[in-house]
């Protein structure tokens, strides 16, 4: 499990410097898929547009793993936690 949490870490951290450029160009691939009057683009959008989200909110989630501050910890504690 612990080798599973570092590969996911390390996935995160070589893919979050690029996840606005993916967001970018796939809502740009989609919309320019269901701009265009074509049957088959419609559906070709329709059945990645789907996929398309999903990838792109895995790897936005990508860019909020990661290191966090001190300050940012203690910001969250309440009496429970001390």
């Amino acid at each position: 499990m612990a080798k599973l949490a570092k590969n996911i870490v390390d996935f995160c951290g070589t893919v979050a410097p690029y996840s606005y450029v993916f967001a970018i160009v796939t809502a740009l691939v989609v919309g320019i898929m269901l701009a265009v009057p074509s049957e088959k683009l419609h559906d070709k959008a329709k059945s990645y547009g789907g996929w398309a989200i999903i990838g792109t909110a895995l790897i936005a989630g990508c860019v909020t793993v990661g290191t966090v501050s001190y300050t940012h910890l203690r910001a969250h504690e309440t009496r429970r936690h001390l």
